[in-house]
């Protein structure tokens, strides 16, 4: 699974912040989480339960078997997540080094507005098993004042980087079977 290696790097990012006290990194810990939920929901609708909760944690936790979560408990700990991320975002003090994201280049705006975006996927995933909660799910979305990406201006390209070509340009090649290891 995709997932697996920004959850690592995630884990790995919030042990060391929790470990050294520095809250302005909370934004690179937050887009990880985003990262992680937006690669898992692609994994889980294609393998359903997934290993999440426990995994990538035998370095914090000592956990070498990971139990594996079903998806239902998967979307719960998905809109927990990206909510909690939202919060985090909106911290003005947070770390901004836009070599660090080529993606939105650290503005934690539109990381939010990402997150606030996944969890209408999740609704959608929801509408035929629990179509009141989903209804309230993309309520609460389009009345969230990060608001929800509504035109490709906004929109989130996820391509795995093949090169730095110095040290604030990536090169891209898609469809390389790269994997989200460092570019280099």
């Amino acid at each position: 699974g995709q997932y697996v290696s920004t959850l690592r790097y995630r884990n790995e990012i919030k042990a060391e912040i929790d470990k050294t006290g520095e809250e302005q990194y909370r934004g690179y810990e937050a887009a990880c989480t985003i990262m992680t939920v937006y690669l898992g929901m692609f994994d889980s609708d294609m393998y359903g339960a997934l290993p999440y909760t426990e995994a990538c944690r035998y370095k914090t936790d000592g956990i070498l078997v990971p139990k594996y979560d079903m998806v239902k408990d998967l979307y719960d700990t998905w809109l927990g997540e990206l909510d909690n991320c939202i919060t985090v975002l909106q911290n003005k003090d947070l770390d901004t080094n836009a070599a660090q994201d080529p993606a939105y280049q650290g503005d934690w705006s539109k990381w939010a507005r990402l997150a606030n975006s996944l969890k209408l996927k999740i609704a959608v995933r929801l509408l035929v098993q629990d179509e009141a909660r989903a209804k309230s799910i993309a309520k609460a979305v389009v009345n969230s004042p990060v608001g929800y990406i509504d035109n490709l201006d906004q929109d989130f390209r996820f391509a795995k980087a093949t090169k730095v070509n110095n040290k604030d340009k990536y090169d891209y090649v898609y469809g390389t079977g790269n994997g989200l290891s460092n570019p280099g």
